[in-house]
């Protein structure tokens, strides 16, 4: 989204809205990243977990393709991709 764009079609709440949405996005992602790039990395050993996590990420992956693409197939008359195509 252009901001001046935005702007002179006097759409300023909206401007407004977008800028103070980039700006808290940035906060959160840089708590995040910031130490990742610039603190000294941990000396303690990392907690492995077992099986079961890696298990469920790749049963809940698998459904989650599966149901997707079973949808795609299935549904390709849908009101919401209709009024994606106009």
């Amino acid at each position: 989204m252009r901001l001046p764009t935005t702007l002179d079609a006097g759409y300023t709440v909206l401007a407004v809205t977008a800028l103070a949405d980039t700006v808290v996005s940035l906060f959160h992602c840089l708590r995040v990243l910031a130490p990742m790039g610039f603190d000294a990395p941990p000396t303690a050993a990392v907690e492995v977990l077992g099986r079961g996590p890696a298990v469920a990420v790749a049963l809940c992956a698998t459904a989650v393709v599966t149901v997707g693409l079973s949808a795609a197939c299935c549904c390709r008359h849908s009101l919401l991709l209709d009024c994606c195509r106009d």
